[in-house]
């Protein structure tokens, strides 16, 4: 009996669907999946393809098989094909109370029935109420679903149906196993077998395997059961079968004492019911690992695996696995001191047990609630709760103890009352040695665990460096075959060059042959043409002498010419710059000094210290604009980009010119003595139009194109002819000079009344540089 209450839940649900042909199969899935694809048509096909998959995902992947179940509901509501749809809703309202909501997984099980009835379908209302009985047994009404049961079992005999026999014959073994109607079940699975057998239903065979081992008081022969049992529903990949028998396994190795094959098995479970999102599995098998915790008197870890128990059962609607966990929860707190917590926790449970109505818990619930008083020295709730506990337990045990406990009652007084606190009081510190002793061997046999766990992890790494060491073998056997397919190719493809090669010099050779005539033939007249070429040479070469040492001589005529003006422009720099020195912050700093000498004299001074500030101001921003002329600063902290767009600003704000700039990005493309020569060259064009031009409006774009920087100047000034001029004033001399000495190209264009325009090219990196290349036009249209 003690094995089927602690695994009969397990077994229930596995019994639920039918068994055969319910195992995802790799290759049909594969299949199903191209079909529906291929198949695009909206009809009933269609929604019959969608329910095959879903039917074939439902062991291995619940959720995959949910969502197919449900796009063939809606397709077929669409197509108004009402026996279609009732099955998918029936499969879809089975996965939902599967999932933890078996309110809604009902509601739409009954809702597929009312449609199965409605087309007077009665194949379709006996699956809904196996499947319903499904759902009864999940909530631990296996009474009600054997009556279910036993009305689709008559319904398939009658019929001879045996592949839905089988799912009812394995659902009626199930309740009768959690009914603890030991010799029903084993009769029900023996003939589930039979049945299974003679269909040659290998998947079926398993499962039932499984059943039978729970059912065996032996547990060696149910261990057996489960060795045969596990290879089959490996083979199938039934991992919902397969998460119950590692469940039900890891029961009996712990009953035997295999406290470290019991732990895998339970860890094997755990991982295959979160994988397939089973809560009803996670929360069983998480109380399991609590039990074998409390064997080893482990409380705090106990007491995770109970909350996480109580949590999945309690979303899944598992009313007596809650109340087994409260239970325990109570008494593990208890056992770690935590009695008001261990009392909270009992109560609780026997809240729960008024709807499920089982006395052995609500009398283990009084058991933890005396204990729990006592040892907080609440020995009258302490009695009330151990008359509660004695109650039961003599109602579950003999009538002899329940007339121990009457008697006793009757004859207990206040005398016998302070007789029984010190016996609990003694109790209690005796428990309390007792408790210390269990923790200390608790903690060796968690040290032993822990050493295990490492040695395991130990050979788990090393399995994973064979693992690794394999599979590298294996890539560089695929490496050297790859190798050698790609030293085949590359032969044959230098054999066809060679041929290749071979014929395309025997064409060579045929061609030179009537190269070498030919060039035989020329040669004589190159030989002419030679004589009065070196002829014509001689006197282009005469020529070319005589008009470089005219460009030297101009050239040194102009450089000349620039120097004097260059000295001329320096000194004109200088005797500016003193007279603004002298009419404008000497003048300034007399001022201030009068000022402040006459703020000593008077005692009200602020107003001649507040005119002394202002010229002191007004001096330093001419100081700070013939330093910006002096020096562009700029250039050192903005880059060239910032400084230009600066200085056109200025200007553009300062003076009746309008100024239109395009100034892209060039920092760092040039040297900083290259850039400051660039400002220069700005500065002085723009200030040319200023002086010169008469214009209103001018434009300054600088780009980079074709790896050099282009700046072009232009304005609607008076303009005028540059072949009258000599190529312009000194201003544009200047330029000229400075844009030759960056290796660049200038290139004026004006004409009287239309303006002109400067576009200048400067090469970012140049070997040496060369000579500026400057020519004039002599009409431009603005």
């Amino acid at each position: 009996m003690k094995r089927m209450t602690i695994s009969g839940f397990c077994v229930v649900l596995l019994g639920i669907l039918p068994i055969s042909g319910l195992l995802a199969q790799p290759d049909k899935i594969s299949r199903l999946e191209k079909e529906l694809d291929a198949y695009a048509t909206a009809d009933t096909h269609r929604v019959q393809l969608q329910l095959d998959l879903g039917a074939a995902w439902r062991n291995t992947n619940p959720n995959k098989a949910l969502e197919y179940y449900g796009t063939a509901e809606k397709l077929a509501k669409a197509l108004d094909d009402t026996p279609r749809r009732a099955g998918a809703m029936m499969m879809r309202g089975w996965f939902t109370a599967r999932r933890g909501d078996l309110a809604k997984g009902a509601a739409v099980i009954r809702e597929a029935s009312q449609l199965y009835r409605a087309a007077a379908d009665s194949a379709g209302m006996i699956k809904c109420m196996n499947t319903e009985a499904g759902l009864l047994s999940m909530q631990g009404n296996n009474v009600d679903a054997m009556r279910l049961l036993q009305h689709c079992a008559a319904y398939y005999s009658a019929r001879r149906d045996t592949s839905r026999l089988l799912s009812v014959l394995s659902n009626l073994g199930s309740c009768c196993t959690y009914l603890g109607k030991k010799a029903e079940a084993i009769q029900y699975r023996e003939q589930t077998l039979t049945l299974q057998e003679a269909r040659d239903d290998v998947a079926g065979m398993a499962v039932t395997l499984m059943h039978i081992g729970i059912l065996q008081d032996d547990l060696y022969r149910g261990l057996s059961y489960y060795e045969r049992a596990e290879p089959l529903l490996r083979k199938q990949r039934n991992e919902n079968a397969l998460a119950h028998l590692f469940n039900n396994r890891a029961e009996d190795y712990k009953r035997i004492g295999k406290t470290e094959k019991a732990m895998e098995s339970y860890e094997q479970a755990i991982e295959l019911g979160e994988k397939l999102g089973l809560k009803d599995i996670v929360a069983q098998v998480s109380m399991n690992i609590a039990g074998l915790y409390r064997r080893e008197q482990k409380h705090e870890r106990a007491l995770l695996y109970l909350m996480r128990a109580k949590l999945f059962a309690e979303s899944h609607g598992m009313r007596q696995l809650a109340v087994k966990c409260l239970v325990n929860l109570g008494y593990h707190n208890n056992c770690l001191g935590k009695y008001a917590d261990g009392i909270s926790f009992a109560k609780e449970a026997l809240q729960y047990n008024d709807e499920v109505l089982d006395l052995y818990t609500r009398m283990c619930a009084h058991e933890v609630i005396y204990q729990a008083n006592a040892q907080r020295g609440d020995f009258e709730n302490a009695f009330r709760s151990f008359q509660k506990f004695k109650l039961l337990s003599d109602s579950l045990s003999s009538q002899s103890s329940r007339k121990r406990i009457e008697e006793f009652n009757a004859k207990y007084g206040a005398a016998e009352k302070q007789h029984a606190i010190d016996l609990l009081e003694k109790d209690r510190v005796l428990q309390a040695e007792l408790l210390l002793r269990r923790e200390l061997e608790a903690q060796q046999k968690e040290q032993t665990l822990t050493l295990l766990a490492q040695d395991l992890d130990l050979q788990r790494l090393r399995m994973g460096q064979k693992d690794a060491a394999l599979r590298v073998a294996t890539d560089s056997l695929n490496l050297a075959h790859k190798e050698q397919v790609l030293q085949n190719e590359r032969l044959a493809r230098e054999s066809l060059l060679r041929w290749v090669f071979i014929g395309v010099s025997a064409l060579l050779l045929i061609l030179a042959g009537f190269i070498v005539r030919y060039l035989q033939q020329r040669r004589k007249q190159g030989e002419l043409r030679a004589k009065a070429a070196e002829y014509r040479a001689r006197s282009l070469a005469a020529e070319a002498a005589e008009m470089q040492a005219e460009n030297e001589r101009r050239e040194r005529k102009a450089q000349e010419l620039f120097s004097r003006r260059l000295i001329a422009s320096q000194e004109e720099e200088r005797s500016r710059l003193a007279y603004e020195l002298h009419d404008t912050l000497c003048q300034d700093l007399i001022v201030v000094k009068n000022r402040l000498l006459m703020a000593i004299e008077e005692p009200d001074a602020r107003e001649h210290v507040l005119e002394g500030v202002n010229t002191i101001t007004a001096s330093l921003e001419g100081v700070r604009r013939m330093s910006r002329d002096l020096r562009p600063f700029q250039i050192d902290e903005y880059g060239i980009s910032s400084a230009l767009r600066g200085m056109l600003k200025r200007l553009d704000e300062n003076t009746p010119l309008s100024i239109q700039t395009d100034i892209e990005a060039i920092d760092g493309v040039l040297d900083k003595e290259k850039e400051i020569t660039l400002f220069r060259i700005t500065q002085e064009g723009v200030n040319n139009i200023l002086r010169h031009a008469e214009a209103t409006e001018a434009s300054v774009r600088l780009q980079r194109r074709n790896g050099n920087v282009q700046l072009s100047i232009e304005d609607n000034g008076r303009g005028f002819d540059p072949a009258a001029v000599g190529g312009g004033g000194f201003g544009l001399h200047g330029i000229r000079q400075r844009v030759k000495m960056l290796g660049g190209s200038m290139l004026v264009a004006s004409e009287e009344g239309a303006g002109t325009r400067l576009e200048l090219e400067i090469p970012v990196v140049t070997d040496s540089i060369g000579m500026a290349k400057t020519e004039q036009l002599g009409v431009m249209h603005a």
